[in-house]
């Protein structure tokens, strides 16, 4: 029986085996479970029962190991607070004794793996710009790193839907070849958004259509109500040609459909003639400016 003799008590029962803490860490070492090894390690030093030379094997091996297996836990997302946690695991006080001099280097894996999992988080909002990846930063992200910026686009977001009061301004045409006219008469510009025309409408511009008309007040304004920033709206511009007997001919037109935020953002629309349309938005909250590169908090 292995040359081990089996203690009885008085009552013919067996005494129970006591465990050697030191197989049990040999055995966890031996499997890669350094998470077990440290508790193991730590009630050995507690029974005054342990083995130095296991305990440098642990101590010189850690650090390796925890960086690896946080590496290859935070590669996949929905692992991210498991390798932050089994990280900050080891710099647990009560292992204090155990990890020894290789306390600094588990503290800068854990931050290693957190400024990481912060970078992960992070990214997801820039590709998504969506309330989910905001909400998974707030709740989340262990640094917080782009906490200020993350927390401004998340109001953005919220105030979106809010009734706002618009002023949509054509400021500029770039007429099309086609379309450019230096003899006598006129142009009359139409525009429409969300229904809403413009007093101006009915009006005759004398102009040439040589290159470029702008206009830093609006060459036409709509003014329109209580509507959110991000509702589609109709957005038509007529142009039409004005004879010198006063006769309009329809020569273009611009018909689509963009939110007050689109139509911001726009650097140039286009009908069907080739003419290019810019506009000013007022009213509306413009989308906050979001860092195209993670950063580490300071």
């Amino acid at each position: 029986m292995n040359g081990v003799q089996r203690k009885y008590r008085e009552n013919g029962e067996p005494e129970p085996e006591i465990e050697n803490p030191r197989v049990k860490v040999r055995q966890a070492l031996d499997a890669g479970e350094y998470d077990q090894a440290v508790e193991l390690l730590q009630v050995a030093q507690l029974q005054d029962r342990h083995d130095p030379a296991q305990l440098l094997e642990f101590r010189k091996n850690v650090v390796a190991h925890v960086q690896e297996k946080t590496a290859a836990l935070s590669r996949h997302g929905e692992d991210w607070e498991v390798a932050v946690a089994y990280a900050g695991k080891f710099l647990e006080p009560r292992f204090t004794d155990v990890v020894g001099d290789r306390y600094d280097s588990l503290l800068a894996t854990l931050k290693s793996v957190q400024r990481e999992v912060d970078k992960q988080l992070y990214d997801e909002i820039l590709k998504t710009k969506s309330n989910e990846a905001l909400n998974r930063y707030f709740l989340r992200a262990p640094v917080k790193s782009m906490m200020p910026e993350v927390a401004n686009y998340r109001r953005w977001l919220q105030s979106r839907e809010a009734p706002r009061r618009p002023v949509c301004r054509l400021v500029k045409i770039e007429w099309s070849n086609t379309m450019k006219k230096d003899a006598s008469g006129g142009t009359a510009i139409k525009l429409y958004v969300d229904g809403e025309g413009e007093p101006r409408n009915d009006r005759t511009e004398d102009n040439k259509r040589t290159t470029t008309n702008a206009q830093s007040g609006g060459i036409r304004v709509v003014r329109l109500k209580d509507i959110s920033q991000t509702k589609k709206l109709d957005v038509t511009v007529q142009v039409f040609d004005v004879n010198a007997r006063g006769a309009w001919e329809r020569l273009s037109t611009l018909s689509k459909q963009l939110s007050a935020e689109e139509l911001a953002q726009e650097t140039g629309v286009t009908d069907d003639a080739g003419n290019k349309f810019s506009f000013d938005v007022d009213g509306i909250i413009k989308e906050p400016f979001l860092p195209t590169v993670w950063r580490v908090s300071q």
